[in-house]
């Protein structure tokens, strides 16, 4: 799965439900370098936080799984 957004800070939230008893989320293209997550079958969620640049963002399942949802929501730096 791929996305794009505005550079700025995210945090990522992945309703995904592996085949298998856990699966491995990684996400690529955020400033940093990959990150992989790991993913329970029970839990069937994640949220990682994500610094995007330039780069469309690569969302990609170890094996096979069900993506019910994903969001991407923009954190606001607080006004000083």
């Amino acid at each position: 799965f791929r996305l794009r957004a505005d550079p700025g800070r995210y945090l990522l939230s992945v309703g995904v439900v592996p085949f298998s008893a856990t699966g491995h989320l990684t996400i690529e293209g955020a400033i940093g370098g990959p990150r992989t997550v790991e993913v329970v079958k029970q839990d069937g969620q994640v949220e990682v936080d994500v610094e995007v640049g330039e780069n469309p963002l690569a969302i990609e399942l170890d094996g096979y799984g069900l993506l019910r949802w994903l969001t991407l929501v923009q954190k606001i730096p607080p006004k000083s």
